[in-house]
């Protein structure tokens, strides 16, 4: 590849991943694109991470160690973020791993481009190590910053809306980082990198195998992770009520009351929060007829799971 004058900055944030770690910095260090620092960043892990991270370090002098108290995966990631020198970031999660031209593939697009974010496709796999299918669909679509918000809201959402599979202009993240101590925390931050943005080019080439790893965060539900996420919508409902997007922020109260509907907390938590939401945004001129249908249902959805399963009284909240 012609262009190898930019440092590239990746930042892996380690927790509880012996098992899968070496497989990750391994198919970093294994990139056609080798212009790189390579930041661990150990998050307090309890069993061999940081041994592990410091061994690796000697193996090759682009890898950079950070040993830090546990803070979660944002305050992970921020930490790489704060130290990095590269004039492109992107993020892998330690129990995932990249295709040879993972990095080769996002940097040609961003130069190509323009663009201030590059996103390449991903496949889900339980496999130790799966093969890259090089032969798929390689569309490549070049959005503004705000066509980019738009798309948020399509079948394109969960490819636009994780930290990794990305290059960033370090400037993006840097100004804005992660929430520390919350679940979600992508939901709550990368819109905002997508509507600064100039331009963001979507790649569909499948060059990030996301790993099931059922003891990792995302296989861990609890009230928090529903709570995060709620947390993030109205983040984000925020911002765009903000930055006056009544599309964009209509848009994210139906997300908000299609979670609620879908996914509602069997407990006082989940009326209290619907109660919240009818304050803060009833009047506002943002909530759609079918984001109040949805959160309707789920505070009905709820009562009856409450009187019918856990036997709970209204007079008993």
């Amino acid at each position: 590849m012609e262009y190898k004058e930019h440092l590239i900055s990746v930042i892996i944030p380690v927790y509880k991943v012996e098992d899968y770690l070496m497989r990750c910095v391994n198919s970093v260090l294994e990139q056609s694109y080798t212009n790189l620092e390579i930041i661990l960043v150990d998050d307090g892990s309890p069993d061999n991470c940081a041994a592990i991270c410091d061994s690796l370090a000697e193996m090759d002098k682009r890898i950079i160690v950070i040993h830090k108290e546990n803070g979660g995966l944002s305050d992970a990631r921020n930490a790489g973020t704060i130290i990095s020198k590269g004039q492109y970031i992107t993020y892998i999660d330690s129990d995932d791993y990249v295709s040879p031209y993972y990095i080769e593939y996002m940097y040609k697009n961003i130069i190509q481009n323009d663009a201030d974010i590059s996103c390449c496709g991903f496949f889900r796999t339980s496999e130790e190590k799966a093969n890259f299918e090089t032969t798929k669909s390689d569309n490549v679509y070049v959005l503004s910053g705000r066509e980019a918000c738009a798309s948020y809201f399509t079948d394109k959402h969960v490819q636009l809306v994780v930290a990794w599979g990305k290059l960033y202009k370090s400037h993006l993240v840097k100004n804005t980082l992660y929430p520390k101590g919350r679940l979600h925390e992508d939901e709550a931050t990368t819109f905002k990198y997508l509507y600064y943005s100039n331009r963001v080019v979507i790649g569909m080439a499948p060059n990030y195998a996301y790993f099931e790893n059922i003891n990792g965060i995302m296989g861990i539900e609890n009230n928090k992770f529903s709570l995060d996420i709620l947390w993030a919508f109205n983040e984000r409902t925020d911002f765009f009520i903000e930055k006056k997007e009544r599309v964009f922020a209509k848009k994210s109260l139906e997300n908000t009351a299609a979670y609620l509907n879908g996914h509602y907390i069997a407990n006082h938590k989940n009326k209290e929060y619907i109660n919240n939401l009818f304050k803060r945004y009833l009047f506002s001129g943002y909530f759609s007829f079918k984001a109040l249908i949805l959160i309707l249902l789920a505070l009905c959805a709820t009562e009856f799971y409450k009187k019918r399963f856990l036997n709970i009284n209204e007079t008993k909240e």
